[in-house]
């Protein structure tokens, strides 16, 4: 894992720092206010309940490797307010973040593989469903339903709202239970008014997983299967900017302070680099 330069068309990555021995890292976000990072761990293999999330500076230090405890194997995450909503396979888990505690858990119905998470500018959280090709939707009167199932989703992945849009990670079509063996799969749009699905790229990227922007009409997106950070750009296409080994995960970017987040679940770590100036 490398570092980056700031331009669209030559980033060079060195390796800031990275922790080792967090028990399956899938995803990291930043909380800004107090500014520090949430990363769950799917500690894959384990009990069920015996999964966490832990809490890091952004200079690689663990605060709490424990912060909160009680999961099974959570993956996506978001923040809104001051809540915490967290993706635990079948159900979306709330956690208040200044009490350090899990609130709430919302089931949802007929869910197998629930993954990323995100939410739009009216407080509705959005989690995707990557094994039935679905996303669900938690709307502000606390009712998770299902919002949206169709084999053009790709079997979601990657989520993010810009404007009146869903943006969505394809891993690629499959359903068959062998994600491993799916095609690559594309960037795609979800109109938030009338669910209408769109290609934002013009050809297959790869298993896509993380999805983060950089930059007008650009994205950093991350390839579990191939173990690669990709900058795509509906201007200038795909690039690989980080080749790495297989699970790189919900990754992370930090604007301001150069820092590209990318979890290994399969390494037991956390790889991060940082923008070099």
């Amino acid at each position: 894992m490398t570092t980056s330069a700031a331009t669209a068309q030559a980033e060079t990555w060195q390796l800031a720092w990275k922790i080792s021995d967090l028990p399956n890292p899938e995803s990291v976000i930043y909380n800004q206010p107090r500014d520090v990072l949430f990363v769950s761990n799917q500690a894959l293999g384990a009990q069920p309940g015996e999964a966490s999330i832990s809490m890091l500076s952004t200079n690689g230090a663990v605060i709490d490797k424990n912060w909160i405890t009680g999961l099974n194997e959570p993956k996506g995450m978001h923040i809104v307010g001051d809540k915490l909503y967290v993706s635990d396979v079948t159900e979306l888990v709330e956690i208040d973040i200044s009490e350090g505690k899990i609130s709430q858990r919302y089931p949802a119905e007929n869910a197998k593989f629930l993954n990323d998470v995100t939410a739009d500018s009216d407080g509705n959280v959005y989690v995707s469903d990557m094994f039935t090709s679905a996303i669900y939707r938690l709307n502000t009167s606390n009712q998770l339903q299902l919002w949206l199932q169709s084999p053009k989703l790709e079997n979601p992945n990657g989520l993010l709202v810009q404007g009146n849009k869903l943006l969505v990670a394809g891993w690629g079509k499959f359903n068959d239970g062998k994600p491993l063996e799916a095609p690559h799969g594309n960037l795609l749009s979800v109109s938030l008014q009338n669910k209408a699905i769109a290609k934002v790229s013009t050809e297959t990227l790869g298993n896509l997983d993380g999805l983060v922007p950089h930059g007008d009409g650009e994205y950093f997106l991350s390839d579990w299967v191939d173990g690669a950070v990709l900058n795509y750009s509906t201007k200038t296409g795909l690039r690989k900017i980080i080749d790495t080994d297989r699970s790189s995960g919900d990754i992370a970017y930090l604007e301001d302070q150069g820092l590209l987040l990318v979890p290994m679940a399969l390494q037991k770590k956390y790889g991060f680099t940082a923008a070099d100036t």
